[in-house]
């Protein structure tokens, strides 16, 4: 797992270590990491490359349209939360929907 945030990295990599979580994750992309942010793909284009893992067997977890952006644009398999930031609306091109984190242990992926 990965995390890819349009908040500063420091923030991201503080956030995870307080909450003794930064050790599942082999990368922290923040939002000034790179040139770009989501909605481009570099960030997760950046996880991607860096972990030597296809595309077509990546997802993008999130709850905004720059995450879903992001994941169509770097071809992966999109999964859109159904709370959080974005609205029913804007997250309808996800190619799976959860309404709760726990519910992603049950997709077929």
């Amino acid at each position: 797992m990965a995390v890819v945030s349009n908040k500063a990295e420091s923030l991201c990599r503080r956030l995870l270590t307080a909450l003794q979580l930064d050790h599942y994750f082999i990368d922290i992309v923040g939002g000034d990491t790179l040139p770009f942010r989501k909605p481009y793909p570099d960030p997760l284009l950046k996880v991607i490359n860096g972990a030597g893992i296809p595309a077509g067997e990546t997802v993008m977890v999130g709850d905004s349209i720059h995450d879903l952006k992001a994941g169509k644009a770097a071809a992966v398999t999109t999964i859109a939360c159904l709370y959080g930031y974005g609205n029913d609306s804007e997250i309808r091109s996800a190619d799976m929907f959860i309404d709760s984190f726990s519910r992603l242990l049950e997709l077929p992926i």
